[in-house]
């Protein structure tokens, strides 16, 4: 199993997806150092640094967009980047931290995401990669006997 990971700063952080957080060229920056090789697509994942200095991590999803552990997912990909480190603007609109979660992280952390769909923050696990294993494949909640997600706002069922 491949797996990419790197180590993070002790802080708080916004983990989601940060095409939500990062805005504009900056998100094009980011972009392109996770996809520099445009032919073939693959990506580098783990940690990365804009030209202005700020660093997040990134990992791919299994399956792309969607919602993953409560976290809607646009870009297919979850990452974490300093809550400091999130343009004014945006910290402002307070939008943002309902499209992800925000912790804090009292010493440096480990991140990581595997090619089963597993991204990891720390403690954190967010699982993307659901197969028959009793997870909804829509949000990542538990299913119930029937295949149906328990999460009362989840429309999803088998």
């Amino acid at each position: 199993m491949d797996e990419f990971s790197a180590v993070m700063e002790k802080g708080t952080y916004y983990i989601g997806d940060l095409c939500y957080v990062i805005e504009g060229d900056a998100w094009m920056e980011a972009v392109n150092l996770m996809y520099p090789d445009r032919v073939t697509d693959v990506g580098i994942y783990g940690k990365h640094t804009l030209s202005d200095g700020r660093k997040f991590a990134i990992y791919s999803t299994k399956y792309g967009d969607g919602c993953y552990d409560g976290l809607g997912v646009d870009s297919g990909s979850i990452g974490c980047i300093k809550e400091s480190d999130i343009e004014q603007p945006i910290r402002e609109s307070l939008n943002w931290m309902h499209l992800g979660r925000v912790v804090k992280f009292n010493e440096d952390f480990n991140t990581s995401g595997d090619d089963n769909g597993t991204i990891r923050f720390g403690d954190i696990k967010i699982r993307t990669g659901y197969d028959d294993d009793g997870y909804c494949q829509w949000c990542g909640y538990p299913t119930d006997d029937s295949g149906n997600c328990v999460d009362d706002y989840c429309d999803w069922s088998e």
